[in-house]
């Protein structure tokens, strides 16, 4: 048997419903707390190089709200807190912007851009750089810095095998040398 719900009544208007399982403190922030939220998103718009309109739009759907009227004193930490997670996220996405630069200007100046998206495409699954997060940027990274370390490595094997050869090649010369300057001076002396 329902007991709650419209079916299930036999006199509607004789007694009313009071639902007080969901009240809340609908009571305004104070001047205080207005002020210092109002700083927070100052600095934090100031730190981002961006407008105080665009944070407070953030907190404002975070919360529900639709100005900082409407936000109450029990919203107050959660307000804050969506300014503090707003900050994290801005400055993680312009990290991630700085890495994908740096990758791609490494990655380009070694010519290394079809190694380093097989490596993408291997490690995880996509190629495109401004999707991965900033671990796996820093993977990348570490691949391209180590690619150009093989490079460097390589090239300096490649240098010293042929310093050898180059003293290899003179020696032979030099003992060429000195067996046609003795086949000389000795058809000289018969």
């Amino acid at each position: 048997m329902e007991t709650s719900g419209n079916g299930n009544r036999v006199a509607t208007r004789d007694y009313l419903e009071f639902n007080f399982s969901h009240q809340v403190d609908a009571q305004p922030l104070v001047p205080a707390q207005r002020h210092q939220l109002n700083n927070q998103i100052k600095s934090a718009a100031i730190a981002l190089r961006q407008e105080p309109q665009q944070i407070w739009r953030h907190v404002h759907a975070a919360l529900g709200v639709e100005s900082i009227g409407d936000i109450t004193r029990d919203q107050y930490q959660a307000a804050q807190q969506a300014v503090e997670d707003y900050l994290d996220g801005a400055k993680d996405y312009a990290a991630c912007q700085k890495l994908v630069g740096q990758i791609l200007r490494v990655a380009t100046d070694k010519g290394i851009q079809a190694d380093m998206e097989n490596f993408c495409l291997g490690a995880f699954g996509m190629d495109r750089l401004k999707e991965l997060g900033r671990e796996e940027l820093a993977q990348v990274y570490a691949f391209v810095e180590n690619h150009r370390a093989n490079d460097r490595a390589l090239k300096n094997q490649q240098a010293a095998h042929l310093q050898d050869c180059l003293q290899i090649n003179s020696v032979r010369l030099v003992v060429a040398a000195a067996f046609l300057g003795g086949f000389v001076m000795g058809g000289a002396f018969l």
